[in-house]
């Protein structure tokens, strides 16, 4: 959205995943307009939806990162560092 109105474009967007929830680029723009709204957590969980929904996008990492800033813990690691410590036996 270039409107600047962020709360409406929230709206919106909710509109826009309702519609199609399978889309995360909806959940990318969720994240930024609550973010612009004064809404950090529920940035968060947007963010978190958009890797839910697409964990090898080109910008994962970085979005991690931003989860990590919004909420204050460490940032979770890539699907693919998940699997590969689970396949060579945990942390232990």
């Amino acid at each position: 959205h270039q409107s600047g109105d962020d709360e409406g474009a929230v709206a919106e967007y909710r509109k826009a995943i309702e519609l199609a929830p399978q889309d995360a680029s909806f959940r990318m723009a969720l994240g930024i307009s609550l973010e612009k709204t004064g809404a950090p957590s529920d940035a968060a969980a947007a963010y978190a939806e958009y890797l839910r929904l697409a964990p090898n996008a080109a910008d994962a990492d970085k979005v991690r990162a931003r989860i990590a800033e919004l909420t204050g813990t460490p940032a979770p690691p890539p699907p693919a560092a998940t699997a590969a410590t689970a396949a060579a036996g945990g942390d232990r």
